[in-house]
């Protein structure tokens, strides 16, 4: 996973935040369904990489999927820690298949098999 060509993004939006964006794209639920929604999760990824773009970022430094989670990172569920700095082996362990999923899903294949960069 370490090796890969491109960027995938474990994101904890702010329920606040995403409440204008399900409404406009007419997304109904909870905040949690908003997470799992496709049309939402289409659109945050269309303008991190409309932003990314225009930041001049390189192909390979644009995020190319994401995984919307509910639950923030905390101390509480190990994810960070006292200082508030992500504790990342345990982060991935606990996102591993989800981003394992989030990379066979945009990932380049070629021959039938993911491409990885060694």
């Amino acid at each position: 996973m370490t090796n890969m060509l491109f960027l995938v993004a474990i994101i904890v939006p702010e329920e606040t935040a995403l409440a204008p964006l399900a409404a406009t794209l007419k997304v109904a639920g909870s905040f949690a369904d908003w997470c799992s929604s496709p049309a939402i999760v289409d659109a945050i990824l269309a303008d991190i990489k409309r932003v990314s773009k225009a930041q001049g970022l390189l192909g390979f430094e644009i995020v190319r999927a994401v995984h919307l989670e509910t639950e923030p990172f905390s101390v509480e569920n190990d994810l960070m820690t006292p200082t508030f700095k992500l504790k990342r082996h345990q982060a991935k362990v606990v996102y591993s298949a989800r981003l394992d999923a989030l990379y066979a899903a945009s990932g380049d294949v070629v021959a039938g098999k993911q491409v990885m960069q060694h």
